[in-house]
């Protein structure tokens, strides 16, 4: 058991998020990223929140070199094979000094910036797993480098109010685990019951109440510590598209290694405001 700002249990999920070290045995896969999220109207629960959208777009053949960083109206805007475009859309926390993503990062994503995919699944628009904590370092670091700005991972705290609108999530012996008696598993999140076993287009079911996708399920999202001292340590939270419903807590949280890697695990950006 961890002991943070908030007090957790560790939930694993049906397939004990099967976290392995080292390298996927599945190859990797280059990819494009032409393909925007699929958008979903969210349900009389959201609220309204201000958000940003940047693409940054990269031109072939030589990776990582920055085209341009504006705010396009049309998602499906033309563009030649040569581009390569990635859509930022980052939610303003209200009460927070953080803006958190729309969306988890695609496979489309992170293959423009790393030059190949390690998912198990194949999707351009399927969330990115079977990455490390280690790795999300390094398209972070290089994501920064080429557009200007300071992304990072969350904290659990701040997952967690992103998530919820708490500040904390306290656990009472005897009682039920969920967030909340209206969390519509169903329409918001991808698990056991609906997956097929797999991972889904981000964006694709109902949005929280700040506009966030999958927040519960598809897959479970990298968090790092909020004790800066501990640095060796990470933590999952969310969820993914292998638990059960009464297992899908957005409390739940399994601690793990920087350099351990899932088919379960992905991760969502953060800036500061």
């Amino acid at each position: 058991m961890i002991r943070l700002s908030v007090t957790l249990v560790i939930i694993f999920c049906s397939a004990a998020m099967m976290i392995v070290n080292g390298q996927s045995s599945r190859s990797s896969r280059s990819r494009s990223a032409n393909h925007a999220p699929v958008e979903q109207k969210s349900d009389s629960r959201s609220a309204e929140s201000a958000s940003t959208e940047e693409v940054y777009e990269f031109r072939g053949p030589k990776r990582g070199s920055v085209l341009s960083r504006r705010v396009l109206q049309d998602r499906s805007a033309e563009q030649d094979e040569a581009v390569r475009r990635i859509w930022m859309n980052m939610v303003d926390i209200p009460g927070t000094n953080f803006k958190m993503g729309r969306y988890e990062i695609t496979q489309g994503e992170w293959t423009a910036i790393m030059g190949a995919d390690p998912s198990n699944f194949d999707g351009d628009n399927l969330p990115v797993e079977n990455v490390s904590v280690e790795d999300c370092e390094l398209f972070i670091a290089k994501l920064n480098r080429l557009s200007g700005r300071r992304y990072r991972l969350p904290t659990r705290t701040e997952w967690i109010k992103a998530a919820t609108g708490q500040d904390e999530i306290v656990l009472e012996a005897g009682k039920s685990n969920t967030l909340s008696d209206d969390v519509n598993y169903e329409n918001m999140s991808w698990y056991a019951g609906n997956s097929g076993n797999r991972t889904h287009d981000v964006g694709s079911k109902t949005a929280n109440m700040y506009g966030l996708f999958d927040m519960n399920g598809n897959v479970q999202e990298w968090c790092v510590n909020d004790d800066q001292n501990i640095k060796s340590e990470v933590l999952t939270s969310g969820g993914a598209y292998d638990c059960e419903k009464m297992r899908l807590l957005m409390e739940a949280v399994t601690t793990a290694g920087k350099g351990d890697r899932s088919s379960t695990c992905g991760l969502r950006l953060l800036h500061e405001k």
